[in-house]
């Protein structure tokens, strides 16, 4: 796809990737596409129940080429076409009324906090290198002001390691709990902070499985970290 980016050949691209409007030499809209193409399988991989892995991969495997067969993949998690447009993004983004969701919300913590953007920076990764750090800088500035731009952010990010004393936090009373299939658990301490400060990383487990309800379906050591949460938060409540 890159390569047909580089020839200008963005009919053949728009057509095998089902892009309605069409893509153009717009630079926003190249790098939101390339962007576009690889959280369709972070989303996987983070909120993965089993098989869904297994099941992306048969679709993306069963095209006649590689293109082929992860437009088709495209195709599907998208419900047929879909659109690249990156001013309708920033547009859709922009909008503060009460229907907007929850995405405004934590995109600007990302901008005002934390960061951690997943980009194509690393060469340790397959989806090319279309969407640098610097794009997710222009979305912080693009969506909500001209205050958010790279040093900004980097100095936001700095404040918040200092805050909270980085990946040795000085806290008490909390039960880190991570699943281990989640791409978000090298954000959180991996080991116990101190004897009130626990942490577990449940196996198989993806991303926010740990704060749902008891199920039927969990595993042993899914239902051992749910249990465990409530006793000590009874245990943390009798202290008071």
């Amino acid at each position: 796809m890159e390569r047909l980016v580089e020839i200008g050949d963005f009919e053949t691209l728009s057509n095998k990737m089902y892009l309605s409007p069409p893509l153009t030499n717009n630079p926003d809209d190249i790098m939101y596409f390339f962007n576009s193409l690889s959280g369709l399988l972070a989303g996987v991989v983070q909120y993965h129940w089993p098989g869904d892995i297994e099941r992306s991969c048969e679709v993306i495997m069963s095209g006649e080429t590689d293109i082929d067969g992860f437009a088709e993949y495209t195709r599907q998690r998208y419900g047929g076409s879909w659109s690249s447009n990156y001013a309708s993004f920033v547009d859709y983004y922009r909008y503060t009324g009460w229907t907007s969701g929850i995405m405004r919300q934590w995109l600007f913590q990302t901008c005002n906090e934390y960061g951690w953007y997943q980009t194509s920076g690393s060469p340790d990764q397959p989806f090319g290198s279309s969407f640098p750090i610097e794009f997710y800088y222009q979305w912080c500035h693009d969506i909500y002001d001209e205050s958010f731009y790279n040093e900004s952010i980097n100095y936001n990010i700095y404040v918040t390691n200092l805050d909270h004393n980085g990946m040795y936090p000085i806290i008490t009373n909390v039960y880190s709990t991570h699943g281990q299939l989640d791409p978000w658990r090298p954000m959180g301490v991996q080991t116990n902070v101190n004897s009130f400060a626990p942490v577990v990383v449940i196996p198989g487990a993806s991303h926010c499985m740990d704060l749902y309800s008891i199920s039927p379906s969990d595993t042993p050591e899914m239902l051992a970290s749910k249990q465990r949460t409530t006793s000590l938060v009874r245990q943390w409540l009798m202290i008071f």
